[in-house]
């Protein structure tokens, strides 16, 4: 609900305006392989502990890292990234410091921006409402609670930006903190 995929893809879509070049792909997802995972890990009709969708978030990782990001000649623009297994596999149990030592080991993350959208519990709610959803889409409200407070222990030494804001504020925000460092960027929350 904090609007991070339609972000993202809004700031691609002004990146490329204003000649860099830049792409958009989506975690979990964006190879075929990958896809076909996404498909599994988001659906509730496949009941998975925690410790099953970190390994397969890590899987998808690898070969987004692999395949994609190590495309130095573009901006790499991700809706999400390591900070939101942390937060959703470590609501379910998996340890961080499993989840690290999974990314450390088979991801070659290149990665060196990572951005939180700020947007409070009620927001979230209320925008998550609006679409069908995945398996993680319709918890309640002591889980969102929980996640921002998740999210707010994960994101100390990043950048922050205020996603309650009308989304051209958003997207104007997040734009100058890229054109600063032309970084992979993605977000969580």
């Amino acid at each position: 609900g904090s609007g991070k995929t339609t972000v993202a893809k809004a700031v691609v879509d002004r990146l490329i305006r204003e000649g860099i070049s830049a792409a958009y792909f989506r975690d979990p997802g964006s190879s075929k392989t990958a896809e076909a995972i996404r498909s599994i890990l988001m659906n509730a009709d496949y009941p998975m502990p925690g410790k099953v969708q970190a390994l397969l978030f890590t899987a998808c990782r690898s070969m987004l890292a692999d395949e994609i990001i190590a495309r130095p000649e573009q901006v790499i623009v991700l809706d999400r990234w390591l900070p939101s297994t942390i937060v959703y596999q470590g609501q379910q149990g998996v340890k961080a410091e499993d989840i690290m030592l999974m990314h450390e080991r088979f991801v070659d993350d290149r990665v060196n921006m990572t951005l939180f959208l700020d947007v409070p519990v009620a927001v979230a709610l209320a925008r998550a409402a609006k679409r069908d959803g995945d398996r993680f889409d319709h918890a309640g409200l002591n889980v969102y609670h929980d996640r921002a407070a998740r999210y707010e222990a994960e994101r100390r030494g990043h950048s922050a930006i205020d996603a309650s804001k009308p989304l051209e504020d958003v997207v104007t925000a997040v734009y100058g903190r890229i054109v600063k460092s032309y970084s992979t960027v993605v977000w969580c929350r």
